[in-house]
């Protein structure tokens, strides 16, 4: 910043506590976090916490906020068959409207007043159910979407059959977050996407359309060639014997929709087309709150559970499977993978936001029998592996460009900055 300019004081308001440093939208928060303060800005956290993400004060590091204050408010987000049912007359959608509670009111207020921000980033549709207060306090309020959340929904309601209760309820809860989502998109000052993709649908959603900043997720440094040999020769060891078949595998956490869709669907209709392979390939899953027994019994399935290094577990694959048919936003494990040299397999959705070309940087699959085709080809020509290893690295940096997101930050940073 210049001379003339000012440091701004931003308050992020998100929904849990961003910890353990796992989850794509918790590495983003602290993303964001981070682009600020490079930028010379302060930044402060009110974190919502709740019992499905409960964090113990005594979890957390000591140098968790690396200097940001953080303010946190326990509550309940319970979900319930009952709390469900009764949601069908109410007007907000439930799986928002257990974070709305009347004691994170009061903390928030507290903290507005104590901390007296220029500029609040509401991170994520949960913590925009607190924009009517929030517009009661002179700050310039950015909602930043971490999905199009009502997009997610309707995903998820089209694969149930009609005659489904599920297809009817989880139609009603997309228009009520279709509704919600267009009320916050209207109401507040700017809007940032997490993709480019999300910022063109954002975009069509507001009734007066306003720019739409897009600010992605971009990893430390990636390793150089010599680093990556090495950490690559290092994770050999763990692996343990050699397996003659292709290593898959797939890791996030499995209490997100669109993971646990995408995991299932795998098991039900991916993994028997593995019969028809020689070797077999064997598939690893690992990630947090995994279902009791899921993949459990399955022959050629490997079930780790939550792992310490999500980069290790990674590397040990010789590709990482991304069945995903809903959701949006940035796929950040697909991201992280790339940054580690593997090579993915992949529905277009799964890797969304990569600006990645099919059987270049990766190899498309959007069904069973394209799963197959590809397993086949890449037994066939496992020099394949590398190319794409090679070519997604390539294509990943030219297309994040974080200069350039950073820039459009501080651009949009920059007006408040000088008044």
């Amino acid at each position: 910043m210049d001379a003339a300019s000012t440091s701004l004081k931003v308050l992020q308001v998100y929904n849990r506590i961003p910890y353990p440093l796992r989850d794509g939208g918790v590495k983003a928060v602290h993303h964001m976090a981070t682009c600020l303060e490079q930028l010379g800005h302060k930044v402060r956290w009110f974190c919502m916490n709740p019992t499905r993400n409960r964090v113990e004060a005594s979890e957390l590091p000591s140098d968790l906020a690396q200097g940001r204050r953080m303010q946190t408010v326990d509550l309940r987000s319970d979900i319930s068959v009952f709390g469900a049912l009764l949601s069908l007359f109410q007007r907000k959608p439930y799986h928002l409207s257990r974070f709305e509670q009347d004691q994170i009111s009061r903390k928030l207020r507290q903290t507005l007043d104590e901390e007296r921000p220029d500029v609040v980033l509401v991170e994520g549709l949960a913590a925009a159910l607190y924009l009517p207060l929030l517009r009661q306090y002179p700050v310039r309020v950015f909602y930043r979407a971490h999905n199009v959340e009502s997009e997610i929904l309707r995903q998820k309601a089209r694969s149930y059959p009609r005659w489904h209760p599920l297809f009817w309820w989880m139609g009603l809860e997309y228009r009520k977050v279709l509704a919600f989502e267009k009320k916050v998109l209207n109401e507040s000052d700017t809007v940032l996407a997490i993709s480019a993709e999300d910022a063109v649908t954002l975009s069509k959603m507001q009734s007066s359309p306003k720019p739409v900043i897009t600010l992605g997720y971009w990893p430390p440094n990636p390793f150089t060639p010599k680093d990556l040999a090495a950490f690559h020769n290092n994770i050999q060891v763990l692996r343990g014997p050699e397996h003659p078949g292709l290593r898959l595998g797939f890791i996030g956490t499995l209490d997100w929709l669109p993971n646990l869709d995408a995991v299932q669907w795998f098991l039900e209709d991916w993994l028997p087309q593995f019969r028809t392979i020689h070797p077999s390939p064997t598939f690893h899953l690992a990630g947090r709150k995994i279902p009791s027994g899921l993949g459990a019994d399955l022959p050629g399935v490997v079930v780790h559970g939550e792992v310490e290094d999500a980069s290790a577990f990674m590397a040990q694959c010789d590709l990482l499977v991304m069945p995903l048919r809903m959701g949006s936003g940035l796929k950040i494990k697909a991201l992280e993978a790339i940054w580690l040299g593997i090579p993915l397999l992949s529905t277009t959705l799964g890797v969304q936001g990569l600006g990645l070309r099919p059987r270049l940087d990766y190899w498309p699959a959007e069904n069973p029998a394209e799963f197959l085709e590809g397993l086949q080809r890449l037994y066939a020509e496992p020099e394949l592996l590398d190319q794409m290893r090679q070519n997604a690295l390539q294509t990943l940096k030219e297309h994040l460009q974080p200069d350039l997101q950073l820039k459009s930050l501080s651009d949009l940073l920059q007006p408040l900055t000088s008044a």
